[in-house]
């Protein structure tokens, strides 16, 4: 998994450059902020939302007004738990897809 995603990183990184090779260590930041924010049809979430459990905020988001509320009326602890309860869900539900995903792909590969 590790050598897939440091592919996916070095191709984007590539497409970037093009013919100025010497920047591409300038590029790493905005590539993995590309990978982290980028819907996958698998999981059908960012690999962003699922690690903190909500959306990225991005340089935009800062210079537009948000819609939604700044202040949480649940109490703290309770918002927490919840959280923490869906992330585990969202997690589940997304090792599901994977899994569904690479069964289907064996069996193509098995044909």
């Amino acid at each position: 998994m590790v050598e897939r995603f440091n592919r996916t990183i070095g191709e984007c990184i590539a497409k970037l450059v093009q013919d100025n090779n010497k920047k591409w260590d300038q590029l790493i930041d905005a590539v993995l902020l590309a990978y982290r924010t980028k819907k996958y049809n698998t999981m059908e979430k960012t690999p962003f939302y699922l690690t903190y459990e909500r959306k990225a905020t991005l340089p935009i988001d800062l210079k537009i007004p948000s819609q939604i509320p700044q202040n949480e009326k649940d109490p703290m602890q309770r918002r927490i738990y919840q959280l923490i309860v869906k992330l585990k869900e969202e997690r589940n539900d997304v090792l599901l897809r994977i899994e569904n995903e690479q069964a289907k792909q064996k069996q193509v590969y098995d044909q």
